[in-house]
């Protein structure tokens, strides 16, 4: 090819086809024959951003081009071997790619050359790395700064036995990020100014895995750590988790340890931490300090004195490590396996100075609208501004209950699920009466199984009283009492629980006394007994004859027959009164309606009777004997209105009036399954009839 060679003259396009279409040495020795050549290839606008130098005993360039790593070998005059601090060689003495070289000779292209002519066709300014060891020494170190001019990373490995000097490459290359090979940590003769130093990425892999300590990861002041063949366990994990809970390491966004040790636990390494398990289903995507977006999948988060999140995750596969110690000798600046990795990565997405907050309003809402349940409550626990962009979605919870027995449990329902927090207190006080309520959260876990969470100093009433900001509600739907319920002490449950719809009381342990003085220190529009607490009251009559908007009584189900009465129901002054296995047949059933004919149990709007009489109390004969009523057709359906102002559909039935002109709808029903009859009872008060 000469200068004089027509392709020149074609059109810009035609040129640039022709070109596209040679091999890379081909289109290299083009770039060489004339201004107006290397123009041309300028044009074409080609990119090599991740060039590689190498000084050791040769001078290697190698340059990523398509799928193909390009190597450029240079070698200086065989008469100064040994030499030290002689100039960068200027023999081109080998072209190879990966499989095999490619003979190619240009006489008077030295390497400082070669660089500026490289710089120039693929357009870029600084290398992606300079990688050297202590051979480096043999060239002129004023020669190579000003050869190489700007690079990204210095990566520094051994070579030969001569292991001094690395020192003084450090001093000389400064750098953004350090990559120390196996071995070359532990020849530094002052370690400790290199881990001090405002590194982006540090990456130090040590040869017996003994010389890396705790007190030296806390001293780095780098973003990205990445250490390789460390000889820790879980315990020396859990201790830095614990130091950078504290303040340590502020600069840190990524840590990656390849640890020695087949045996790792990662219950040791999480021991006395609070964290929250995420499910590994679930991908956050985190940008690195270079801009890559890396996908994280579940992990454990823990949150830092100032309200930094950071993101734990462990692996193991032997498979992989194995695969990795037989390459690794292929790419120098990567760890020496090992059996465990720990990767440390502060969340961005959970941290006050995000630009999340910064968003608009509505940006900000469709992000948490995209979190789980669990990342959505950190969040909001992370500081007053997170936690008002929280509350400004506006959610609502409307059916939180709490329960209290040997734990105390706060469900909320989110979307499909119940999701329970639980608390328990301190165990040296078990048996001890009138105790404060728990200050430890013990579980947070929805319908298919508990997700492993913790967060220490937020007790009982913290967590109450954030849930009731976020989820924009001022009572509880109900208070649920029961193994021991009375260990706690009853003004402070008062005090914490405040406002609730209903208390609901199971049977356990406790003596006759304790239920009647639960009823009494709690009072609520809707009571609910569960089976065999009715039959341990000792005040039964005071209950009866509350003004409840609900009453529920489930009796055991070998309760003696004259527990549940007819004249005890007759003295019932509720809106909505359910009975549960009580022993009534339809004798019973149709003495009730013609004393509510008469004028009983005037606030009474519906009445739902389960009875364990076997068919007897469905009766319908029985109970409607003597009773003038009106059978409506099955397939008549009207609507009724709840005092929940829920509309129910009640069909067919049995039309009755009492004395002052109010009319009733009775039904009756028998499951065979469970052998139970039900009588169902619906007064058409002017606020109960629906809209038709």
């Amino acid at each position: 090819m000469t200068a004089s060679f027509p392709l020149l003259n074609l059109p810009t396009k035609a040129i640039s086809d022709v070109l596209k279409s040679m091999n890379i040495n081909e289109f290299i020795t083009l770039s060489f024959l004339s201004k107006r050549a290397k123009l041309s290839v300028e044009a074409m606008e080609l990119k090599s951003p991740n060039v590689i130098v190498q000084i050791d005993e040769f001078v290697n360039i190698f340059m990523p081009l398509g799928e193909n790593i390009w190597r450029w070998s240079f070698h200086g005059d065989e008469t100064e071997n040994g030499t030290m601090n002689r100039a960068l060689p200027n023999k081109l003495t080998e072209l190879c790619i990966h499989h095999g070289p490619i003979e190619w000779s240009m006489e008077d292209l030295s390497v400082k050359k070669w660089i500026s002519h490289f710089q120039t066709i693929f357009h870029f300014s600084k290398f992606n790395s300079l990688q050297l060891s202590t051979a480096s020494f043999l060239y002129d170190i004023e020669e190579i700064k000003a050869t190489i001019g700007n690079f990204e990373t210095l990566n520094l490995s051994i070579t030969g036995t001569n292991n001094e000097g690395y020192d003084l490459l450090v001093k000389y290359f400064v750098s953004r990020c350090l990559i120390l090979d196996s071995g070359v940590f532990e020849c530094l003769e002052r370690p400790k100014e290199v881990l001090i130093q405002n590194y982006d990425e540090l990456e130090i892999t040590s040869v017996s895995g003994v010389y890396i300590i705790l007190d030296d990861l806390l001293m780095m002041n780098s973003k990205t750590v990445m250490l390789g063949y460390i000889n820790w366990t879980g315990k020396e994990i859990n201790r830095f988790i614990k130091h950078w809970m504290k303040g340590s390491n502020p600069r840190l966004e990524t840590l990656e340890i390849f640890l020695a040790s087949r045996v790792f636990n990662r219950t040791d390494a999480l021991n006395g931490i609070r964290y929250m398990e995420i499910p590994t289903d679930h991908v956050r995507n985190f940008k690195t300090f270079d801009l890559v977006n890396l996908d994280i999948e579940g992990g454990y988060d823990f949150q830092r004195s100032d309200g930094t999140t950071a993101t734990i995750t462990f692996y193991y596969d032997e498979e992989s490590v194995l695969l990795q110690i037989d390459h690794a000798h292929s790419t120098s600046h990567r760890p020496s396996p090992s059996s465990c990795l720990l990767v440390l990565i502060p969340s961005t997405v959970l941290t006050t100075s995000f630009p999340l907050l910064n968003l608009p309003t509505k940006a900000i809402s469709h992000v948490l609208k995209s979190m789980n349940i669990n990342e959505f409550i950190t969040i909001s626990f992370l500081s007053k501004r997170a936690k008002l962009s929280v509350e400004a979605m506006e959610l609502k919870s409307r059916g939180v209950l709490v329960q209290i027995g040997d734990l105390v449990n706060i469900v909320v329902p989110v979307g499909e699920s119940y999701w329970r927090w639980s608390f328990h207190g301190d165990e040296t006080e078990n048996g001890t009466l009138n105790r404060a309520l728990p200050d430890k959260f013990t579980e947070l876990s929805i319908h298919h199984g508990p997700i492993e969470w913790s967060m220490e100093d937020l007790s009982v009433k913290k967590w109450i009283s954030h849930f009731k900001t976020i989820f924009h509600f001022s009572k509880f739907y109900s208070l649920q009492f029961y193994t021991d319920s009375l260990m706690y002490d009853i003004e402070e449950i008062k005090a914490t629980f405040g406002n609730f719809d209903k208390l609901l009381i199971s049977i356990d342990n406790s003596t006759s006394e304790a239920y009647d003085l639960l009823v009494k220190h709690f009072p609520s529009r809707s009571l609910l007994f569960d089976g065999g607490v009715f039959e341990c009251l000792e005040h039964p009559k005071k209950v009866l004859i509350q003004n409840y908007d609900e009453l529920e009584i489930t009796l055991d189900i070998d309760s003696d027959e004259g527990v549940l009465i007819l004249d005890d129901i007759l003295m019932v002054n509720s809106k909505t009164v359910v009975l549960g296995d009580v022993n009534w047949t339809g004798k019973e059933v149709n003495r009730f309606i013609k004393h509510w004919i008469k004028g009983s149990n005037p606030r009474l709007e519906t009445l739902e009777i389960f009875s364990t009489s076997r068919g007897e109390a469905s009766d319908r004969t029985v109970a409607l004997k003597g009773i003038r009523y009106k059978e409506i057709p099955a397939n008549l359906v009207r609507k009724f209105k709840t005092l929940h102002q829920e509309s129910l559909d009640v069909e067919g039935g049995y039309d009755i009036i009492r004395h002052d002109g109010t009319t009733a709808t009775v039904t009756f029903d028998y499951d065979e399954e469970f052998d139970t009859d039900s009588f169902f009872m619906f007064v058409w008060h002017p606020h109960c009839v629906g809209d038709s």
